[in-house]
């Protein structure tokens, strides 16, 4: 365990002072060494004091996935329509991986439930709508975009991809 920070000004925690203080924990050491009790000592705070502002361990890599996600940029629209937004999204998606290549699998792993990821989510629908797809249409592109992309990139994280690396790249046809 780290041992805990002397700190001569107390700083207040939070729920967003956690969840970022986690979201970099993981980007240091990885998904697998993070436990509440070394979060608490990073913040110069017991364990157990996170439990005020998270009911678990869960919940609190639930807000660094939201953190993630609020990363991505949705693209604003555009006259060649919504496949090049498609494109563009799932590239603001990968650039997300590479920023937090440690972190990105909570992507894949949970649901965006928080009201902030939501809204998110909404965002991207209406962008779709917005390209001429239905309700049914615009779900369908942002579920296919998005496991595609979690499957390419978590293949590409966990390094199956190196021989496509090596290829040259060619455009795809749109």
């Amino acid at each position: 365990m780290p041992p805990r920070p002397k700190r001569t000004k107390h700083t207040p925690l939070d729920p967003d002072r956690i969840a970022r203080a986690a979201l970099a924990s993981i980007d240091r050491h990885g998904l697998e060494a993070l436990s509440v009790r070394t979060l608490g000592a990073r913040l110069g705070v017991e364990g157990m004091a996170l439990y005020k502002h998270y009911r678990s361990k869960e919940a609190i890599l639930d807000a660094v996935a939201e953190l993630l996600i609020l990363e991505l940029v949705v693209p604003a629209p555009n006259a060649q329509g919504w496949k090049v937004r498609a494109l563009q999204m799932g590239s603001a998606y990968r650039a997300i991986s590479q920023r937090h290549p440690k972190a990105f699998p909570l992507l894949g792993m949970r649901r965006f439930t928080t009201p902030r990821a939501l809204v998110l989510l909404d965002r991207i629908f209406f962008a779709l709508r917005a390209d001429g797809l239905s309700t049914a249409q615009a779900v369908e592109v942002y579920r296919a975009v998005a496991n595609w992309s979690n499957g390419a990139i978590l293949d590409e994280l966990a390094g199956m991809a190196q021989t496509a690396r090596k290829l040259p790249r060619t455009p795809i046809p749109r």
